[in-house]
């Protein structure tokens, strides 16, 4: 019968590849009671080749492979050409755009207009009105939140009292708090009064302190804006 040589592994050595390295040998004739060979006398079917060759090979392209693997990045999404990882998260969208239709943005509730600043950004928005002494009257800063953000004021760093008007993306009044008072010098912003609304405002206006009282601002009135536009902005 043919049989199959076994492949051993020996020492390694890098000539040109060649061909397949299993090769099927003749074996010895076995002779029937009738004397005859009933083995084929036929040469090898596939030609020989040095085993050795074949591991030589085999082990360098396996190491090419995972060098260019290395080299590229296996990343097929986010990958660059020279394997740096890219950032390709959307830009996100501004908050609010200001609009060229006014040079001031302004508030307006019950008939009265209040020039205000804008604060949207989580900086402007901790900034607040913080260390200001005052602001004129029928004036004040609008802070702006995402949905789901939190929208409690305190008044941290503050010189003078204020009014706080929640204002909800409807752009309706559903929350007022007047007449906060401006802490003492001493005060931890742990002892700081937190003020907050039970709704989801978009919106928090603060203003000098009597503002509501004065014009009659109520729960349930309406706003608009002007000069600016964003989410919920008109």
């Amino acid at each position: 019968m043919r049989m199959i040589r076994p492949v051993t592994l020996s020492a390694f050595r890098f000539p040109p590849p060649r061909c397949i390295f299993i090769s099927i040998i003749k074996s010895p004739p076995i002779i029937n009671r009738h004397g005859m060979d009933i083995i084929s006398t036929a040469q090898p079917l596939i030609p020989s080749c040095n085993p050795r060759y074949f591991w030589s090979w085999t082990v360098i392209l396996f190491v090419s492979s995972m060098t260019m693997r290395c080299v590229f990045g296996g990343n097929e999404t986010s990958g660059g050409s020279d394997g740096q990882i890219l950032d390709v998260s959307p830009t996100p969208e501004p908050l609010i755009v200001i609009t060229a239709t006014s040079s001031q943005p302004s508030v307006l509730i019950a008939d009265h207009r209040f020039d205000v600043e804008l604060a949207y950004t989580p900086e402007s928005r901790e900034r607040g009105l913080e260390g200001r002494d005052s602001i004129p009257d029928n004036t004040g800063m609008l802070y702006i939140y995402a949905s789901g953000e939190p929208e409690d004021a305190w008044m941290k760093g503050l010189l003078f009292p204020l009014d706080f008007l929640w204002i909800g993306a409807d752009r309706r009044i559903a929350d007022t708090h007047p007449n906060a008072p401006a802490p003492t010098s001493n005060t931890t912003d742990r002892l700081l009064t937190t003020y907050w609304s039970i709704s989801q405002p978009t919106y928090v206006l603060e203003t000098n302190a009597g503002t509501i009282s004065e014009f009659g601002i109520k729960v349930g009135g309406q706003v608009s804006f002007d000069g600016f536009s964003g989410r919920g902005a008109t």
